[in-house]
């Protein structure tokens, strides 16, 4: 299954020596397919939130650190993702 973002709960940028972004984005288990879709039909509407994702027992959202740094002088880009928590259905954030 393909895991979609639900929300970006915090967005930051700086500038060094290019612009590094940092997203703080919560992600959950959708009703797709790998190999259903082309990237650029993927949306809300034909790839909607599976109730109850099994990718994380007892959870159903993952919460996320998405860091992007670009120098677009240099065609450089380096993403890092580090996953912070699993997020309960019914948690408030």
């Amino acid at each position: 299954m393909i895991a979609r973002c639900t929300l970006v709960l915090k967005a930051t940028s700086q500038v060094v020596a290019g612009v590094k972004y940092t997203f703080e984005v919560l992600y959950g288990e959708s009703t797709c397919k790998k190999g259903d879709f082309l990237a650029a039909d993927l949306n809300a509407t034909n790839c909607q939130l599976k109730s109850g994702g099994r990718r994380a027992v007892g959870f159903v959202f993952k919460l996320y650190e998405v860091e992007l740094w670009e120098k677009p002088w240099e065609n450089f880009e380096q993403f890092n993702v580090k996953k912070l928590r699993n997020v309960a259905a019914d948690e408030e954030l």
